[in-house]
């Protein structure tokens, strides 16, 4: 999650995050540990559906998450 970013959200009303590559990834919570949690989620759904459809999955700091 190194690569993550988060940012504040108008008025307070809590975070956003994404990593930068992924192409609709992100997630949003109250605070940014849950934000964090959250998006760790998403992320292991997003690469879950993306084997399933066969999907190219990028590489994080260029670390591949799939070994072909």
């Amino acid at each position: 999650m190194q690569g993550a970013t988060f940012k504040e959200l108008p008025d307070k009303e809590g975070y956003f995050g994404l990593i930068p590559g992924f192409q609709g990834l992100w997630a949003s919570a109250d605070t940014v540990e849950k934000t964090r949690a959250e998006l760790a989620e998403v992320l292991k759904e997003w690469v879950d559906l993306g084997i399933q459809f066969g999907d190219p999955i990028p590489d994080i700091a260029g670390i591949p998450l799939i070994q072909g």
